[in-house]
């Protein structure tokens, strides 16, 4: 099976990289394609700078998905500030399906709080407490 026919490949300009990495597995889960055999699809569908970072690891590492995955998590992780941006300037307009808009806005607001450290319903609520006051003082 040509997975670059039902995976995009991967563009660093436009794609966050979770988004993407959650995408590839769903669909290479829903082909019955093992675990063990994702680093050569993954590696077709990302720039050749990415697969030259990936040779450079420790040749176990190179060989594993979960070590490979958190190295491109870390390389092209999000910051907290543009997972919010994300997740606030999502346009639902662009999305054909309602179940990926949602899934596309979780993933954005997940990132989010995964940076900032949020661990509790008390954090949670003074972020979206203090976000609110800082809109409402620069307006």
């Amino acid at each position: 099976m040509d997975v670059r026919k039902i995976v995009p490949r991967f563009n660093p300009k436009e794609d966050e990289i979770g988004l993407y990495l959650t995408i590839f597995e769903r669909q290479l889960k829903f082909l019955n394609i093992p675990e063990s055999k994702w680093i050569p699809y993954l590696t077709s569908l990302l720039p050749t700078e990415i697969p030259q970072l990936i040779t450079r690891e420790d040749e176990g590492n190179s060989q594993d998905y979960r070590k490979v995955k958190e190295m491109l998590l870390k390389r092209y992780r999000l910051t907290a500030d543009v997972s919010d941006s994300y997740f606030r300037n999502q346009d639902k307009r662009k999305h054909n399906l309602e179940g990926f808009f949602y899934f596309e806005i979780a993933s954005y607001f997940e990132g989010w709080i995964t940076e900032l450290n949020i661990k509790d319903f008390e954090q949670l609520k003074s972020l979206i407490i203090s976000d609110q006051i800082k809109k409402k003082s620069i307006s």
